[in-house]
């Protein structure tokens, strides 16, 4: 079950952001990768203050919202994130993804 592209994973089990997944992770739990640094990043700035240290909201994993949110199901059809499902779960504005990062070499 692992992921190459991931750099960490919104984890299920856990209700945390992992670096690797759990060897009791399963396909169902819908667990996802940060595909970036940058992703990640951005996910821990949308976080509210109140939330800091609390388990990340059940919301976060695709496969619970059909259970949630019933009627959300076809607005997530679309590739899910673990940051865009942060930003449907906090009922924020659709933002932007950060501008990766000036090549240095470039």
């Amino acid at each position: 079950m692992a992921d190459p592209r991931c750099v960490a994973v919104c984890c299920y089990l856990m209700r945390d952001v992992a670096w690797n997944r759990c060897s009791r992770c399963r396909t169902e739990y819908g667990c996802l990768g940060f595909g970036s640094t940058a992703e990640l990043v951005h996910f821990n700035g949308l976080i509210p203050a109140s939330m800091l240290g609390e388990p990340l909201p059940l919301n976060l994993w695709p496969n619970l919202w059909k259970a949630i949110e019933p009627e959300a199901e076809a607005s997530l059809r679309g590739e899910s994130t673990p940051v865009r499902l942060l930003i449907a779960a906090l009922g924020l504005k659709r933002l932007q993804s950060p501008a990766p990062p000036p090549n240095p070499d470039g």
